[in-house]
């Protein structure tokens, strides 16, 4: 169920109209078919959804790709299935999705990392600005040898989390939010010093507009970033 702003079709009902009173009262996604749904995330104006059997579902604002489509255009305005790009292999499963303010980060079921969407401050860990309206597989040396079972995605940044609770950290910065010690923007996964967590491991993260927060394994709360 969805309610709220509509301009993008971010509530998935196949129309992007404002101005509908059954915006305000939480109504069905459309769009599922018979797909049984077991998480769900919501960047600033596009949705995602990810399916029992490991399949992901985006629908809204599309204009830097974040829907997963292959290319950029204005809305998606119903649940979609993401099949294009490293979404296409069958045997991928879907376990995690996060939604940026306009990207998006899935993980898979072996530990692997996919993103697409927006990358004007390196928030897919690519390497470089580019936009990427495809999903691909984050493929970079700090990651190799490295499985990530948990994320969060910022307005234009991701936190990264491995399966022995380091911390990878890539995007906009300019607040301090990565956690490095630096307001430097970084365009690929950067690991975040251990002795800043009191050298625990980190068992979760979350991510606003432009601070962090990362909760170790024996549930200390550590923040980072903007603080006004």
């Amino acid at each position: 169920f969805a309610v709220g702003s509509n301009e993008s079709g971010q509530l998935g009902r196949g129309h992007s109209n404002c101005n509908d009173s059954d915006n305000r009262v939480p109504r069905p996604v459309t769009g599922f078919g018979l797909e049984r749904i077991t998480l769900v995330a919501a960047g600033y104006s596009h949705c995602a959804a990810v399916t029992e059997g490991g399949k992901l579902l985006l629908w809204g604002r599309n204009l830097f790709g974040q829907c997963g489509t292959g290319a950029a255009c204005r809305h998606v305005l119903a649940a979609t299935r993401c099949d294009s790009g490293a979404l296409a292999d069958a045997d991928v499963r879907v376990v995690f999705v996060a939604c940026g303010g306009f990207h998006t980060v899935a993980l898979t079921s072996d530990g692997g990392v996919i993103v697409f969407g927006n990358n004007r401050y390196g928030q897919l860990g690519t390497g470089n600005n580019d936009r990427q309206p495809t999903p691909e597989r984050l493929a970079c040396a700090a990651l190799v040898g490295v499985r990530i079972v948990g994320c969060a995605s910022g307005g234009n940044f991701t936190q990264l989390v491995s399966d022995d609770g380091r911390v990878f950290a890539m995007g906009h910065n300019v607040c301090g939010q990565l956690g490095l010690g630096h307001t430097n923007a970084v365009h690929t996964p950067t690991k975040l010093d251990a002795q800043h967590f009191g050298g625990k491991a980190i068992a979760a993260v979350a991510c606003g507009s432009s601070h962090m927060l990362a909760l170790t394994v024996d549930r200390e709360l550590f923040a980072c970033g903007e603080g006004n």
